[in-house]
């Protein structure tokens, strides 16, 4: 179970949610689900593996999460930008997804509103800086309840008709970092695999 409130008495942090919700969703979601950080090799892909998520740190200020989906890029790109997507697989057991706005553009926004089972609701917000589809895709990432802002950078390779992921969350400090990195760890390794069910399934 993980123990450490961090500094806002709440897991903070986490795009994807960080691909999505970069840093905020992420520790948040590994609160509620209280499960322990996992690692995968990410390849080569097997059902088992697919969505499974590498957490490094490459700077001081930096967290970085790689893996690999069996889906091409252009569907793996608008499952993570579109809402009639997101709503499917961006959520786990004990928090819900029941707000999703997303105008995917530079200058465009995004809003997710995540609900837990006491029905506390929560908000995470970004503003894009960068949207080359189906390569790349960055935001700044805020909440509603902390001053903190986190930079989310998401990019795509594809190699034999499968999508290799790469998202980089940057902070303001490296204490910031430190504090969310099991928690990132965690939780992507729950959400991440949400998606790849749901591309298998032909991303509807």
């Amino acid at each position: 179970m993980l123990t450490n409130p961090g500094r806002y008495g709440v897991w903070v942090r986490g795009g994807l949610i960080a691909p999505v919700l970069g840093a905020f969703g992420w520790t948040l979601l590994a609160q509620d689900r209280g499960a322990q950080p996992t690692t995968a090799n990410p390849s080569p892909i097997t059902t088992n593996q697919a969505g499974k998520m590498k957490a490094t740190k490459p700077s001081d200020k930096e967290i970085v999460l790689t893996g690999r989906f069996a889906a091409p890029r252009q569907a793996v790109f608008d499952a993570l930008t579109q809402s009639k997507h997101l709503v499917h697989w961006l959520k786990t057991t004990n928090m819900a997804l029941v707000g999703c706005e997303v105008d995917a553009r530079v200058g465009g926004t995004l809003r997710y509103v995540f609900q837990r089972p006491s029905g506390r609701k929560l908000e995470v917000r970004g503003a894009y800086t960068a949207f080359d589809p189906p390569r790349r895709f960055e935001y700044t990432e805020t909440y509603d309840f902390t001053p903190l802002t986190v930079l989310v950078t998401t990019a795509l390779d594809e190699e034999d008709g499968k999508t290799i992921f790469k998202q980089t969350l940057r902070y303001a400090s490296k204490q910031e970092r430190d504090d969310d990195f099991e928690p990132v760890s965690t939780s992507a390794n729950e959400v991440y695999p949400n998606l790849a069910r749901y591309l298998a399934q032909g991303a509807r």
